[in-house]
């Protein structure tokens, strides 16, 4: 999930509306203005992605060996690119280097992935004797230059920059069944190998070390010779961990934290050690005020500083929100509403007197947010404010850009003021509601749409949404002062304001906006690109620009259903694209599969069936057996095909899909189910035994074979045999891989309750098992919600919805059409109106998307489907419901698919 949310967070270096390919991104010509006046006329540049490559023309890349990292802080990099590229100008050897310092920053910060992390040059020597040659000059010509530690690579010998590791020179890579690519190495004997980007150096086993003596740090647990020993990790990040350890003097348990040396570099020229020897002064200076973790050492061991602090029991507020809000529950009392607020009341009082001790002491916190606050007690409320390095003493620092997006506002080349923390305790506030502060910078209007709605549904008093509104004014001089904020709360009462009955959302409105969002969506279509068409989840551009999910495959199906047609234009830019299956997968939701059954529905035959007959051959159709990537969706997509032209070699092919599903099943106490390609088995529909039961349902029903829907219901009964329950009555979905140590509960229709619950529903429609329908009311209240942290169709509300319609339609119960049109309000929330239409954020609400399984399309789909309730509409989201119908070997689907 770290790695998730690091995708999002360095895209909005990129300055665009939608989230954006990294070869769009503008560099400065500082870099560019030091190779161009030297670059030999022999030599080409070619600008791909982050990087710039430097190679002569017409030069032939190994396809792998020991390869040369150069590292460099910022205030360096135009120097070092310069000694480095005039010797290997010389040398005739060729490299990469990143497009400007803006990104060379970057990559010594927290944003950058750590196995990417410092590597501002690297340099592909032909030959090991070539690699050995200028390795060494390269450390002599540098020596005087600093840069951070490249944790994937070996230090070569006592320099501070250059780095080695044995990796690919000339990017091969396999497909992989998401759709992205994965780096192999080759070895003597001709077998694949991945090439292990980990953050520690890994050769391959064929390869020795040519310096064999080159050790540089040391991978023993304690610190400080042997005073701390490290027993866990919280977190890691370029510039250092976290980590719980014990002080083997006085065996308590103590927080450790670890700054790496010139990582993180702001634009002043300070990295991590200077900010984490700040925090200890900032600790020191607070701690008998007790507001945050006493500091208890500072030290240098090996080239790494540490601050040992120490350890707060408590969760932050972030966790605290997700285990306490009442709005994870579809109906809750006033009971709960009370209890939930009054704890927030004492929570912000507690924050307000931390914050005004802060202010007393003349610091300005500058980096306020639910990650940054520990609550040590739920019942009374005690909060402690860590990760203080971002502070500002008044007089004594200088002031850093370092902030968390959607809880502050300040000016970053102004100094911080203490308006400008009273302003991120609004945020908190509003966040411990639903920590949506992401859309705030999109749209800042919505922070008031927001707390309306969360006022209405809490029974929030008046009094504590003036004082939200108070926090978070636009002009910081009528902000109160966190002493003000502190008598503000000691004198409210926290009285429940009744509960107003819903309003729907009428036809007209919903109809609205979904004509406003196939407006927006067509508007930005862009036929001029190759890489997308529609403005879609920033993965978009690591997979296929067509996939269901996220490419023009999804949103074509979602104008097609809408509008009931695909415009040309946009099958034409479809037909237009690479299909073969050395660049796309086989997969239902992320490949070919999901392609051919759009192109299908829009009418188009002779390519449809063409790209289906290509996936018979494809190398990963076997890899695995899930619904998302699998053996399962490309099984839905023949059935389809089947029903749609009446040949009979779909229906073989769909057959033979269901025996390799038997043939593959994983036996357990429970049921049955299947491991991936990497060995490993999910929970969920997209990944998990749910998905491939709901298959074996459809293929038990056109082939009228009861054996594939007995191992259906032993793969349903293995997803149902690890439900989790929130409380009695109420039953959710773990999230993620069958063997992970801890599992999440998750609501949503990729990973969570509202995927499995959609197949159960179905089970119990076809078989009218009495079990089934009992687990399945407790299973959906966990979808029966009017919030979520995104507004999506596979992780977000528009997924919940969806359910609740089906729900209905299965049970003929008005509550669940109730609970869609509750979700389809929260939906409502995120809407976005812009010129040229409307619009949604894509996940993590940064930036706009409108792809299918983050974005517009699927919201839109949701959104239609619940306007035309009483038609009883199918199941947009590729299902084969016409099966489950009476008389489904004559009736057409009622989505306005058409016989081919």
């Amino acid at each position: 999930m770290k790695q998730e949310f690091l995708r999002y967070q360095l895209n909005r270096v990129i300055k665009s509306e939608y989230y954006e390919s990294f070869d769009r991104y503008i560099p400065t010509h500082e870099l560019m203005a030091v190779i161009h006046p030297m670059l030999p006329s022999e030599w080409v540049t070619r600008q791909s992605n982050v990087w710039c490559y430097v190679t002569p023309f017409g030069y032939k890349q190994p396809r792998q060996g020991w390869k040369i990292h150069i590292s460099s802080i910022p205030q360096h990099c135009c120097e070092v690119l310069q000694v480095v590229a005039d010797m290997l100008f010389a040398e005739g050897i060729p490299f990469k280097f990143l497009r400007d310092t803006r990104l060379a920053r970057l990559s010594g910060g927290k944003m950058w992935r750590r196995e990417a992390g410092g590597k501002f040059i690297t340099i592909y020597p032909k030959n090991e004797d070539i690699f050995t040659s200028i390795i060494e000059q390269l450390r002599q010509a540098l020596q005087l230059y600093k840069g951070p530690y490249i944790l994937t690579d070996r230090r070569y010998k006592d320099s501070s920059t250059v780095y080695y590791r044995y990796g690919g020179f000339d990017g091969f890579s396999l497909l992989t069944p998401m759709g992205d690519r994965r780096h192999y190495l080759v070895s003597p004997e001709g077998d694949y190998h991945p090439d292990m980007r980990m953050p520690y150096f890994t050769p391959p086993p064929w390869v020795d070390d040519p310096f064999p003596d080159n050790e540089d740090s040391s991978d023993s647990p304690y610190l400080k010779d042997g005073r701390y020993r490290i027993d866990s990790a919280l977190s890691f990040s370029m510039h250092g961990g976290v980590y719980i350890a014990t002080d083997m003097t006085t065996n308590q348990e103590v927080i450790v934290k670890e700054a790496r040396p010139y990582t993180q570099v702001d634009e002043q020229g300070h990295d991590a050690v200077y900010r984490l020897r700040k925090e200890y002064d900032i600790l020191r200076l607070l701690s008998e005020a007790k507001v945050a973790p006493q500091p208890l050492d500072l030290f240098q061991d090996w080239e790494h500083t540490f601050l040992v602090e120490e350890f707060i029991t408590g969760i932050p507020l972030n966790r605290f929100f997700v285990t306490h809000t009442p709005l994870m529950y579809g109906d809750p009392s006033d009971e709960m509403k009370h209890h939930y607020l009054c704890t927030l009341k004492k929570i912000w009082m507690s924050l307000a007197l931390c914050v005004a001790k802060c202010h007393e002491h003349n610091l300005v916190c500058c980096d306020l947010s639910i990650t940054n606050v520990i609550l040590r007690d739920v019942e009374e409320g005690c909060v402690t404010l860590i990760d203080m390095e971002s502070g500002f003493r008044n007089g004594t620092d200088r002031y850093s850009s370092i902030f968390t997006p959607g809880y502050s506002t300040r000016d970053v080349n102004q100094a911080p003021r203490f308006e400008d923390d009273i302003y991120s305790l609004g945020a908190i506030m509003l966040a411990l509601l639903l920590p949506v502060n992401s859309i705030y910078e999109l749209d800042p209007s919505k922070k008031d749409t927001f707390l309306e709605a969360f006022a209405m549904d809490l029974g929030m008093p008046t009094g504590m949404q003036h004082l939200i509104r108070s926090c978070i004014h636009p002009d910081p001089s009528t902000r109160p002062t966190a002493q003000n904020i502190v008598e503000c709360l000691k004198n409210l009462q926290i009285e429940i304001v009744p509960e107003q009955p819903l309003v729907r959302i009428t036809e007209e409105q919903l109809l609205d906006t979904i004509d406003g969002m196939v407006r927006y969506v067509m508007h930005n279509a862009d036929y001029y690109r190759t890489d997308r068409l529609f403005p879609g989840d920033p993965i978009l551009f690591q997979l296929n620009p067509l996939s269901i999910a996220h490419g023009a495959a999804g949103v074509a199906h979602s104008l097609r259903i809408i509008t009931g047609e695909v415009p040309k234009p946009v099958l034409s830019w479809m037909l237009a694209r690479t299909m073969s299956i050395e660049h796309i997968p086989p997969g239902l939701f992320t490949g070919t599969s999901g392609i051919a059954w759009v192109l299908l529905d829009a009418g188009l035959r002779e390519p449809a069936e063409r790209l289906m007959h290509n996936i018979q051959e494809h190398p990963m159709l076997w890899q695995s057996a899930n619904l998302f990537t699998g053996a399962s969706g490309y099984g839905m997509a023949c059935l389809h095909f089947y029903r749609a032209t009446k040949d009979d070699h779909w229906l073989q092919q769909a057959i033979r899909v269901g025996d390799y599903i038997l043939a593959s099943k994983q036996d357990a106490q429970e049921g049955s189910y299947w491991l991936d390609a990497e060995g490993e088995a999910w929970y969920g529909l997209a990944n998990g035994s749910s998905g491939v039961a709901l298959y074996l349902l459809y293929l038990s029903i056109a082939t009228n074979d009861s054996s594939y829907l007995k191992a259906g219901e032993q793969a349903l009964a293995f997803e149902l045999g690890h439900l989790g329950e929130i409380e009695e009555g109420h039953l959710s979905v773990p999230r993620g891989k069958v063997d992970a140590p801890d599992h999440v509960l998750s609501h949503y229709w990729q990973d969570g309750s509202a995927g499995v619950a959609s197949v159960l529903v179905r089970y119990w429609a076809h078989t009218a098992k009495s079990p089934y329908y009992h687990v399945l009311t407790r299973l959906a209240k966990d979808t029966c919600k009017k919030y979520t942290n995104f507004p999506c169709l596979f992780k977000g509300l528009s997924g919940l919805g969806n359910l609740l319609i089906d729900m209905y339609q299965f049970t003929n119960d008005e509550h669940y059409l109730e609970a869609a049109h509750r979700a389809a309000s929260g939906v409502m929330l995120y809407r976005l109106e812009r010129p040229n239409g409307i619009a949604f954020p894509g996940e993590q609400l940064m930036k706009i998307s409108t792809d299918y399984a983050t974005g517009s399309a699927g919201v839109a789909l949701f959104l239609h489907r619940l306007a035309h309730s009483e038609q009883k509409l199918n199941n947009f989201n590729f299902t084969l419901d016409y099966l489950l119908e009476p008389d489904s070997k004559t009736h057409l689907c009622k989505d306005s698919s058409v016989m081919v």
